[in-house]
């Protein structure tokens, strides 16, 4: 939804998205990819969203969707597609 020139994201989204990037996470780890910075970051919005801090949690999704576009992980990239 964009409320007043704002995304609101409903927290069930949060949560879908958040499971796809921990699977795609396992994935690579899988495949030896060293993935620290990811881990980082997705536990980083995580605890933004849980503080309400949905902008600087929607930018650093963002950001881990550029990422998997550029690393080719094209289910990461879809699933945060919509933020």
């Amino acid at each position: 939804d964009i409320v007043a020139g704002r995304v609101n994201i409903h927290l069930g989204q949060f949560k879908q998205a958040a499971t796809h990037l921990d699977q795609a996470r396992q994935s690579a780890e899988r495949s030896g990819l060293a993935l620290l910075v990811l881990e980082a970051e997705i536990a980083r919005a995580e605890m933004l969203m849980e503080r309400g801090e949905r902008e600087e949690a929607l930018s650093d999704l963002a950001h881990l969707r550029r990422q998997a576009e550029r690393r080719g992980w094209g289910r990461l990239a879809k699933s945060t597609s919509h933020f």
